[in-house]
């Protein structure tokens, strides 16, 4: 009987974010760079048997895209998978998609396939990943918490012009807290925490982070999916040098966050579905915007700037307008110049309490 290749539980969503951020960063990096590297660390067949594409081929549609746009770019690939058979079906699928393509891109393309843990090759992938002229895009979605080492976000980091999508898996540390130690936890969180500090997911979720954000100083963006229970299954996580890459990501959760995306593979999760959860910042918007503002007049673009290009603050473009709306009609600020509606080219101040 010939085996079946479905999505692991979860993978819709991922693949939507996948492809939304994907479909920007494409477009952007080939416009200022020679080379687009992309790698997958757990790169699945390509086409499950369902009909849905995983993620190698969301990455090589957008590298097409952009190549008709850019056509002088190099699009590379690295796809990693320890099964053979998961391996051999992937270079069918993009063999299929190339062959089916136009001429010109499968020119343009160079794929490499690796049947291997991606450690066993990382630190190869990462000094391809730092040429000149190159940036880099990581999709690192492992089986398990225990499977990405620390130290290996922290030196895909290390490039200017490198980015990662992390699926940390915080609830398989929570589940398994009794059997963690302080070795096995500074592999997989990069300090050795005991257990007082594994009380729960969201303690093992911001001190990881934060050492994320002080290891690599980088931005770090992270958005937690869970079930119709509430329960958090894991964080994706958005390391970025660049404030267009979080402004962007920011956009990309905030318009999935708006549906629910159910189980695709499991009759078991057939009726339930996963959700993300756009956090919502300790600080009210208010708070916040106090805190920018002062007793000054400030441009809506500064706010914008601000706020957006701020990892720890969760509100994009859009949101950022609509509070400001809402503080207007409710009398605590006031629009002292431009346009009697709201908006980048506004001037707001805070209004003085009564």
């Amino acid at each position: 009987m010939a085996e079946v290749w479905n999505p692991k539980e979860h993978s819709q969503i991922k693949e939507s974010i996948l492809e939304k951020y994907l479909a920007v960063w494409y477009m952007k990096i080939t416009y200022r760079f020679r080379r687009a590297y992309y790698v997958d660390t757990c790169s699945g067949p390509g086409v499950f048997d369902s009909g849905m594409q995983g993620s190698p081929m969301i990455a090589l549609k957008n590298a097409f895209k952009a190549w008709k746009k850019h056509p002088s770019c190099v699009y590379e690939f690295v796809f990693c998978d320890a099964n053979a058979d998961v391996l051999r079906r992937l270079e069918e699928n993009v063999t299929n998609y190339l062959s089916s393509s136009e001429k010109g891109f499968s020119g343009a393309v160079r794929i490499r396939f690796h049947e291997c843990d991606f450690l066993e090759q990382f630190d190869r992938i990462l000094n391809e990943a730092k040429k000149n002229g190159t940036a880099a895009f990581l999709f690192i979605d492992p089986f398990n918490a225990s499977t990405v080492p620390f130290d290996a976000i922290e030196k895909a980091m290390k490039g200017t012009s490198t980015e990662v999508l992390f699926n940390f898996m915080h609830s398989d540390i929570n589940r398994n807290k009794r059997l963690m130690n302080l070795e096995k936890t500074e592999r997989i969180m990069g300090k050795g925490y005991g257990q007082e500090k594994l009380k729960s997911v969201s303690v093992i979720r911001d001190s990881f982070v934060s050492d994320l954000r002080e290891r690599t100083g980088a931005y770090v963006m992270y958005y937690t999916m869970k079930t119709s229970s509430k329960s958090p299954l894991y964080d994706l996580i958005h390391l970025t040098k660049h404030c267009h890459g979080l402004s962007i990501m920011k956009e990309v959760m905030s318009s999935l966050s708006k549906s629910p995306h159910y189980f695709s593979n499991d009759e078991r999760y057939a009726k339930d579905q996963l959700t993300i959860l756009v956090q919502t910042s300790q600080d009210s918007f208010y708070e916040v915007l106090k805190n920018i503002c002062g007793s000054e007049e400030v441009g809506v673009q500064r706010l914008y700037d601000e706020i957006e290009h701020d990892d720890t603050l969760f509100w994009t473009k859009s949101s950022i307008l609509s509070q400001l709306r809402d503080l207007i009609s409710s009398g605590r600020i006031e629009l002292v110049a431009g346009p009697k509606t709201v908006n980048k080219n506004s001037i707001i101040r805070i209004a003085e309490e009564t």
